[in-house]
C-alpha cells in the first residue's frame, strides 16, 4: 500500500510538472475537437435534425473555422495564460475572441458567396464555442488543483471568520497556495447562514465552540471587526487551544505591504478594550537607561512584554523573576 501511494504521488507530481508547451498542445487539441462539434450542434439545435440538408451545404464552415480560429487564438494570447489561475476574466476574453471568430466567418461566407446557415445558427455557434472551449479550461484548472490536493502534505484546516469580500479572497488565495484547507466560514450576518462560498458552508459564530475538532486555526477576515468582538472570539476559543490569526488591514493590502493571505497573530494591543496609549520615552528613559531593573512575573504575557519594552531602553541589567516553573526557561526576544 505504501509503494502504491508513493507511485500515485510520483505520477501526480509528473502531471503537475507538465511543461507549458505540452499543456498548450493539450488546449489546442481540445479546441480542434470542440470547434467542429460546436458547428454540428449549432445546426442540430437550430434545425432539430442532426444531418439536415443545410448542414451538408455548409460543411465549408468546419475547415474555415479551423483556419481562422487557431491563428486568432494564438495572436490574441489565448494559449499564454496560466491554467491554474483561469477565472472569469479569461472566460470573458474567450467570449470576445469567439465573437470575432464568428464575425470573420460570416464575412468570409458573404464575400465568397458560399451557402450560409440560418442567422440564429451564428449565435448558437458563438455560445457553443465559448461554452465548450471555456469548460475545458476550467476542468483542466480544477484537475491541476485536485492533483495538488492529492500530493500535498497534511493541510492546516482553517475556519474563516468573515464571509464577505475579504473572506472569499482569502479562501481563494489559500486554495492556490495549497497549504490550507478552508472547512468553514463564520459570519455574524444571519442572512448568510446555511449558504456557502464555493461549496464551503457558512455558519453562525456559535458553531466555533460546537465543532472545534474540525479545524486547526481560525482566521479573522473582517477588517472592521471591533476589538471587543475580537477579544470575545479569542476568549471563546481559548479552552480548545485553537490559535486565532488575522489578515492584514485594508491599508496594508492596498499599499502593497502585505497580501491577503499574509496571516499574523493577534497583537497584544488589539486585545485591549481601548486604544493603546504610546509610552512617553521622556518619562521612561531616565528611570531605565543604565539602571538595574527587576521584573516580577516575567514569564507571563504582560511581564514578557514589559521585558521587551525595557530592553529597548538600554538598561544596565534586566533581572527576570518568575514563580511559575514552566516559564523559568522562557527569555524575552
Amino acid at each position: 500500500m505504501i509503494q502504491f501511494n508513493a507511485l500515485v504521488s510520483s505520477l501526480s507530481l509528473q502531471a503537475l510538472r507538465l511543461s507549458p508547451l505540452r499543456r498548450r498542445f493539450l488546449l489546442i487539441a481540445a479546441d480542434l475537437l470542440f470547434i467542429p462539434l460546436s458547428v454540428w450542434l449549432s445546426f442540430w439545435l437550430r434545425l432539430a435534425e442532426p444531418w439536415a440538408a443545410e448542414l451538408q451545404l455548409s460543411l465549408w464552415i468546419v475547415p474555415a473555422v479551423w483556419l481562422i480560429a487557431l491563428p486568432l487564438y494564438g495572436l490574441t494570447g489565448q494559449y499564454k495564460g496560466l491554467t491554474r489561475y483561469v477565472g472569469s476574466v479569461a472566460l470573458y476574453r474567450l467570449a470576445g475572441r469567439n465573437g470575432l471568430l464568428v464575425l470573420f466567418l460570416a464575412m468570409a461566407g458573404l464575400m465568397l458567396q458560399l451557402p450560409l446557415p440560418p442567422r440564429s445558427s451564428w449565435l448558437l455557434l458563438w455560445l457553443l464555442l465559448t461554452g465548450l472551449t471555456g469548460t475545458v479550461r476550467f476542468v483542466l484548472r480544477d484537475a491541476l488543483l485536485k492533483l495538488q490536493d492529492g500530493i500535498a502534505p497534511r493541510y492546516v484546516r482553517v475556519a474563516i471568520y468573515g464571509a464577505g469580500a475579504a473572506g472569499s479572497q482569502l479562501a481563494a488565495a489559500l486554495r492556490l497556495a495549497g497549504k490550507h484547507k478552508v472547512v468553514l466560514f463564520v459570519d455574524d450576518e444571519p442572512l448568510l447562514w446555511r449558504r456557502n462560498i464555493n461549496g464551503v458552508p457558512i455558519r453562525s459564530p456559535i458553531f466555533l465552540s460546537q465543532g472545534p475538532e474540525r479545524f486547526d486555526q481560525v482566521l479573522l477576515a473582517i477588517p472592521s471587526l471591533s476589538r471587543q468582538r475580537r477579544r470575545c472570539i479569542i476568549e471563546a476559543l481559548r479552552p480548545f487551544g485553537i490559535p486565532v490569526l488575522q489578515v492584514p488591514s485594508v491599508g496594508e493590502i492596498a499599499s502593497g505591504q502585505a497580501r491577503i493571505d499574509t496571516l499574523r497573530p493577534i497583537a497584544i494591543e488589539e486585545l485591549l478594550g481601548r486604544d493603546p496609549v504610546p509610552p512617553d520615552p521622556r518619562l521612561l528613559g531616565p528611570g531605565v537607561q543604565d539602571q538595574v531593573v527587576l521584573v516580577t512575573g516575567a514569564g507571563g504575557s504582560i511581564g514578557s512584554e514589559l521585558c521587551r519594552q525595557i530592553l529597548r531602553l538600554s538598561p544596565l541589567r534586566l533581572v527576570l523573576l518568575e514563580s511559575s516553573e514552566p516559564s523559568c526557561c522562557v527569555s524575552p526576544r
